[in-house]
């Protein structure tokens, strides 16, 4: 997972966005509010940037008991 991080950042993925990313590759079908408050970014933030992961196409969106969860692609 080391050299994840380092290849992201070189690929122009920010800080918050690979911070988020690695925390779902260990946490996968995580809501908005357990990445907010892992992550220590706040809720209105992380689901901007849960919105421009998927459209990156590295995480996508599933619904579980009408609640929205999040999971990473295989890195």
């Amino acid at each position: 997972m080391e050299k994840i991080a380092p290849t992201l950042k070189n690929l122009g993925f920010e800080e918050r966005e690979i911070n988020i990313y690695l925390f779902l590759i260990q946490h996968p079908e995580s809501t908005a509010l357990q990445i907010s408050k892992a992550t220590h970014i706040d809720r209105t933030t992380t689901y901007d940037l849960l919105q421009k992961l998927i459209q990156k196409r590295i995480i996508l969106s599933l619904l579980k008991n009408n609640t929205k969860h999040f999971s990473s692609l295989t890195p």
